[in-house]
């Protein structure tokens, strides 16, 4: 009698008495339980229903914790899921909650289930606040700092050292201040410009800097030391001298 190599079945020769029930029902047996070992640690196929929340998951054998099915709809965060008619616990390979898309329609999808865990093999597909922009923030962090910035802002009044001592009005757009200036003083010269919060002053030689507009939206007189636009006053301010001061900040 000689024996397979792997699994030690029995390989009677020409010489050997050779009886099936002391021959064949041992390799039988022992060919039966290495065929469900692999079917075990195989992976099985599994369909999925969608209902509303509720996905039914059924597997092709119940006896198979490694399946895989076809998705007919997208997954959102608080759905529930069901195996072969039992509720289950589904987290990701981290063992966080299924996350919004953890899997979309026709997705293959890879499972293991340890009881009542159903652990899901899948990459939810990443969106601005899954991407890293530098070690602080995400690429959703960024979109939102500069969607923040390009909101205009109301007008606000911030303090002056002016000579008159009026009121100057300050709004942002992204990197742009506008700035409003009121006084029914005559303007002589560019000196009250100089005396603005620096941090409101453009050190841009050799640009326009301020225009002063008189009630009539002439041109009064222009500094040389910024770069700024002109605007006409708005309706029912044409009593006042004005002045804009537009520039990136």
């Amino acid at each position: 009698m000689n024996y397979t190599t792997n699994y030690n079945l029995n390989k009677p020769e020409g010489t050997d008495l050779y009886n099936h029930l002391t021959i064949d029902n041992p390799n039988m047996d022992t060919i039966d339980a290495a065929m469900y070992a692999n079917k075990l640690q195989a992976i099985g196929n599994a369909t999925e229903l969608v209902s509303g929340t509720v996905h039914a998951i059924t597997r092709g054998s119940n006896d198979q914790n490694i399946f895989k099915f076809k998705a007919t709809g997208n997954f959102s965060a608080g759905d529930t899921i069901t195996v072969d008619g039992v509720s289950v616990n589904a987290y990701t390979t981290a063992g966080q909650q299924l996350p919004d898309d953890a899997y979309i329609l026709s997705a293959e999808v890879i499972c293991v289930l340890d009881g009542t865990s159903l652990w899901i093999l899948t990459n939810k597909t990443p969106d601005a606040s899954d991407v890293p922009y530098d070690a602080n923030d995400t690429v959703k962090d960024k979109i939102d700092n500069i969607m923040s910035e390009l909101t205009l802002q109301n007008y606000e009044q911030i303090s002056t050292n002016l000579s008159d001592n009026r009121p100057i009005y300050v709004r942002k757009y992204g990197k742009i201040v506008e700035m409003l200036y009121f006084t029914d003083l005559a303007i002589s010269s560019t000196q009250q410009i100089a005396q603005l919060p620096n941090k409101y002053i453009p050190d841009v030689a050799g640009y326009p800097w301020a225009y002063f507009i008189d009630s009539s939206g002439a041109q009064i007189s222009v500094g040389n030391t910024g770069d700024v636009n002109i605007y006409p006053c708005p309706s029912g301010w044409k009593t006042f001298h004005a002045l804009w001061l537009t520039y990136r900040s």
